[in-house]
């Protein structure tokens, strides 16, 4: 995204979607918003992207670095998000995990999920670079406005609402159900996806907002058994 549509604007996107996710899907606890923006949106708008997308691509574009800087750029955004909630979770007091285990079985994850979806960001990115390398951000000195386009905006961005809907309307399907990396880590740790947890008067209003919001709930029609994520 922030490739695209640059660190500033990429951040706000991020935060909106983030936002959709926690109120409309229950994704995320209200409380937890903020820690959410901050390891999942800054890191990989601002870190991944001025330290390692601009400094690969500033003197120009090729495959090869379009592939390297995606990868390496979600593989770091996602470590330093990954040990952010690791001490996030050790610092509220709210669990006895062991740091040490707990850190080193979210980072050995969450490297395996940054190399693909670093794999995938690559290849939207080379599918940009050639169809139409105008949108590609970052490039310092060189600039791609000369060069010619082989597609055009209405039908790369047509290509990218079929994506996104195939993506969020069936490929979810079979994914919204998995633990993610941060429940898998506690899962191999104490067995279990949910920590055991004593919630305040502000988890509980904060919880009822969510409540009232969700359309979706954690991605299913209301109805079934409501269970927030404090992630």
């Amino acid at each position: 995204m922030t490739a695209l549509l640059g660190s500033y604007a990429a951040f706000l996107s991020m935060i909106e979607v983030l936002l959709i996710q926690c109120l409309l899907f229950a994704d995320g606890g209200l409380l937890a918003l903020g820690c959410n923006i901050w390891n999942m949106a800054f890191y990989g708008c601002f870190v991944g992207y001025f330290l390692i997308w601009r400094s690969i691509v500033k003197h120009g574009f090729s495959r090869a670095k379009i592939i390297g800087a995606s990868i390496l750029g979600s593989i770091a955004a996602l470590q330093l998000g990954a040990f952010s909630v690791t001490l996030e979770i050790i610092f509220s007091g709210i669990t006895e995990l062991p740091f040490s285990l707990f850190v080193g079985i979210m980072q050995s994850i969450y490297f395996v999920i940054g190399f693909v979806e670093g794999l995938i960001t690559a290849m939207v990115l080379l599918f940009v670079y050639e169809a139409r390398p105008q949108m590609l951000q970052g490039t310092g000195e060189i600039t791609l406005s000369q060069i010619e386009s082989k597609f055009s905006l209405c039908k790369v961005i047509t290509v990218f609402t079929i994506i996104a809907l195939l993506a969020g309307g069936i490929f979810s399907v079979f994914s919204s159900a998995q633990p993610d990396g941060l429940e898998w880590s506690i899962e191999r740790i104490i067995g279990s996806t949910e920590i055991e947890t004593v919630n305040s008067h502000v988890h509980m209003v904060l919880e009822n907002i969510q409540k009232a919001t969700a359309v979706l709930t954690d991605y299913s029609f209301k109805g079934k058994d409501y269970r927030a994520s404090y992630e």
